[in-house]
């Protein structure tokens, strides 16, 4: 087996860590201290994911941005998160952090990772913009459980239903509110497990009617009902309950589409590797000092991403501004990052934010900044990158927050209603805090809409 352990901590060599790579595919940027063979299978494993993905929900995501991911072995992540092998931080960018164990049977080496699980909750997103958490974490638990069976076939949904009576419609609807825990939710976890594979395998049309609904309609039950009435929950759970006691079927099994297309693994230069683990902590403290590891083994000038490292985590009053002195005019992370001074006025924000944008047309936090800055200017570009931004990270709520603004300032009541009952869509883990956030912003938005002459 491949070592675990602090001997193999995602860390730079200067600090006792092995040499971490940097590879780059169709939707992902992947970097990993694992070995280089071990590195490529799991990447290919990645894009060959979002391959079986785009096959179960009938259609690719019409926008997208590559995905930040680091994979490292097992003992790595509890350094940056407490308890975990794993997490998704469902930012801007978003980031993936997942270990990979490997381990021999009969003297051949194979490796298990969390890598599919995690990235369903993230990608689902694209198809799904509203889930309730029993179909996010039916979906994690199924289209998770992925077997890569032989060259370019992937199984996923092996069976798992350990007996017991599945949980039911009604139950699984109220797990928004509950914060369930041993036991208890482990059987939740189960029941939407079994009600989404029976759904894959017994009732596949009304599945795909399913996910058409909950991309279109204001909210996930709405979604649900108009394609399996309340009438017949009951005798849907007596089907699933004997489909379940059958335990015949084996899962969903697909072909990849393409050979995925890897760029050549970079090999990171050590200060390369403590801003990659800066991205990773949550915290100013634990950022400041790994850009400051960074700038120690940094040789001669300091490199564009290091110097806005530094200003981002050294300064918060006018001298952010000094980043325009120390880049070339043209960096839009410069520019953005200049428009946050304290000092700068909103009409000298906006310039830059303008300039920013146009640098970086595709970078979700200068669309959202200059969504911002845009507001009370009736300007429709605030609509259009804050919309950009949805499609880009359908996961993040705060492009929704702006989405539903710019929709008010033009007295589209109705349909920034609708935006704001999509951004609940995203409070799905029953996280009170997102949940009273939107829907105070909606009550404040829908007094000023009222206001707002179309």
């Amino acid at each position: 087996m491949w070592g675990s352990g602090c001997a193999h901590r995602l860390e730079c060599t200067e600090h006792g860590g092995g040499q971490v790579r940097r590879i780059e595919t169709t939707h992902f940027v992947v970097s990993s201290d694992l070995p280089e063979p071990l590195l490529k299978t799991e990447v290919r494993k990645l894009e060959q994911l979002w391959d079986a993905w785009v096959v179960f929900f009938g259609s690719a995501p019409s926008e997208t941005t590559q995905l930040q991911v680091v994979l490292s072995s097992s003992g790595t992540a509890n350094e940056f998160v407490a308890d975990s092998s794993g997490f998704v931080r469902f930012t801007a960018p978003a980031m993936l952090f997942s270990e990979v164990t490997t381990y021999s049977v009969k003297g051949k080496e194979l490796s298990y990772s969390s890598n599919a699980h995690e990235l369903v909750h993230l990608v689902s997103h694209f198809w799904l913009p509203r889930q309730a958490r029993w179909i996010s974490e039916g979906l994690a638990e199924y289209l998770g459980d992925a077997e890569f069976k032989r060259e370019a076939v992937i199984r996923m949904g092996r069976w798992q239903w350990q007996g017991g009576a599945v949980d039911s419609l009604e139950a699984l609807w109220a797990w928004d509110e509950m914060r369930e825990t041993g036991a208890r939710q482990t059987e939740l976890y189960q029941s939407a497990w079994a009600w989404i594979h029976y759904f894959s395998n017994r009732d596949e049309a009304r599945l795909a009617r399913l996910w058409a609904a909950l991309a279109t309609m204001r909210s996930a039950r709405a979604a649900f009902e108009s394609v399996f009435p309340t009438s017949e929950w009951a005798a849907l759970q007596e089907q699933v309950q004997r489909y379940l006691n059958e335990g015949r079927f084996r899962g969903w099994e697909t072909r990849v589409l393409r050979e995925p297309q890897l760029s050549e693994p970079k090999v990171l230069e050590p200060w390369e590797v403590h801003l990659l683990r800066r991205e990773y902590f949550e915290g100013r403290k634990f950022k400041r000092e790994e850009t400051r590891k960074a700038l120690s083994l940094s040789k001669g000038a300091a490199p564009a991403s290091l110097t806005l490292a530094r200003f981002e985590d050294e300064y918060r009053g006018p001298e952010l501004s000094g980043v325009l002195d120390a880049l070339p005019a043209d960096d839009g992370r410069a520019l953005r990052l200049a428009a946050s001074a304290p000092d700068v006025s909103p009409r000298k924000r906006f310039e830059l934010l303008e300039r920013a944008l146009k640098a970086l047309p595709n970078d979700l936090q200068v669309l959202l900044d200059f969504a911002i800055a845009a507001d009370g200017k009736k300007d429709l570009r605030r609509l259009e990158t804050s919309q950009k931004a949805v499609a880009l990270a359908p996961w993040w709520p705060s492009p929704r927050f702006q989405v539903a603004a710019a929709l008010a300032e033009f007295g589209r009541c109705a349909e920034a209603d609708l935006e704001m009952e999509q951004a609940l869509g995203l409070a799905v883990d029953g996280s009170p805090a997102l949940t009273k956030e939107i829907t105070d912003y909606r009550a404040s938005l829908a007094k000023l809409c009222a206001k707002v002459k179309p």
